[in-house]
């Protein structure tokens, strides 16, 4: 087990060495970047403007909209939360407010130029609370394994049966297939619970796992999966009438949105390509049109809660920093 461990890790990160020498080529990215939005432009206008004539009666309650910015930002606030629980996993004695900050404002330099600039500002942050290099990298490691692990038995969770039953391999089968699913999601979930174990039984060197915040970690990360998913429903009913049992296309459009964007490396925050993705998966349920313009929405709700929630979090660390209870710890390498 541990010798075919090892073997898949190395695989995995020549695969990541090889991609990254590829995109850290400038004429390559930005040829992959101005390919990729481009082509997620002429996508999203080409849906827009062929049934466009459909949007004129619209009616949007703009209610829902303010509910769904509100989800939004507080999210973005039980991001922060997950960030400081993973820190006091690996027995990092920082405070929540600390923690805040360095999840918060780091999340504006997902929209720079380039890639990996919010891990980067999100290491430099923390760092300067006195943890040090070694915890933040098995930090970010656990966050984004956690996020992406739990985000793809979410998705498994909630696989809507329209699109079951339109997937050539699944339509056969739709219930079964929907069964098959349900156990896979929480099976997943079962390793993640039992992740702490399992490290320690084939030998990675991690630093030692305080289970308590790691297994609150992982629920708050499904919570906010969740949380997340709702605001994208509630914001879809602003603009045309849902049931609640439209909620598993929403959430799986949305979630494998996210996910797929994340493994965009080369466009920031996934710019274009979630959009096109939310659209061709709400189809099921709503016309192209319509998902176009929840989608574009929603990505514009996001920036601006992203923007409102860093000036938010300014102000209170300027406000409350020196009232942290917690020690900083010495800064070192």
């Amino acid at each position: 087990m541990k010798q075919f461990t090892s073997k898949l890790i190395e695989k995995l990160q020549l695969i990541y060495r090889t991609y990254r020498q590829i995109i850290q080529i400038r004429w390559v990215r930005l040829s992959l970047q101005t390919i990729l939005i481009l082509a997620s432009l002429i996508f999203l206008a080409s849906n827009f403007s062929q049934y466009s004539n459909s949007l004129k009666d619209i009616h949007i309650n703009y209610l829902n909209i303010l509910v769904s910015f509100g989800i939004v930002t507080l999210n973005l606030f039980i991001g922060a939360l997950i960030w400081w629980l993973l820190l006091r996993s690996l027995d990092q004695k920082v405070d929540l407010l600390g923690s805040a900050r360095a999840q918060i404002l780091s999340n504006i330099a997902k929209y720079l130029p380039g890639y990996g600039w919010q891990l980067v500002g999100k290491s430099y942050l923390t760092n300067q609370m006195g943890v040090s290099s070694k915890a933040i990298i098995q930090g970010l490691t656990f966050e984004l394994g956690l996020l992406v692990v739990i985000g793809i038995a979410f998705a498994l969770m909630i696989v809507p049966m329209d699109i079951l039953t339109q997937w050539p391999i699944t339509r056969q089968a739709p219930e079964l297939t929907k069964v098959i699913f349900l156990i896979l999601s929480l099976l997943i979930m079962l390793v993640m619970i039992a992740l702490p174990w399992l490290l320690i039984r084939i030998k990675v060197p991690v630093s030692k796992i305080e289970l308590k915040p790691y297994w609150i970690s992982i629920a708050t990360i499904s919570a906010s999966w969740w949380l997340l998913s709702f605001a994208f429903w509630v914001l879809g009913a602003a603009f045309t009438t849902i049931s609640l049992s439209e909620y598993p296309t929403y959430a799986f459009a949305l979630t494998m949105s996210i996910l797929i964007g994340l493994a965009i490396l080369i466009l920031p925050s996934g710019i274009g390509i979630r959009e096109s993705l939310m659209v061709i998966l709400l189809q099921p349920v709503l016309a192209a049109p319509m998902a176009v313009l929840i989608a574009a929405t929603f990505r514009l709700i996001t920036i601006f809660c992203d923007f409102i929630s860093a000036l938010a979090i300014s102000l209170l660390y300027r406000r409350f920093k020196n009232l942290s209870v917690i020690p900083q710890q010495n800064n070192h390498p």
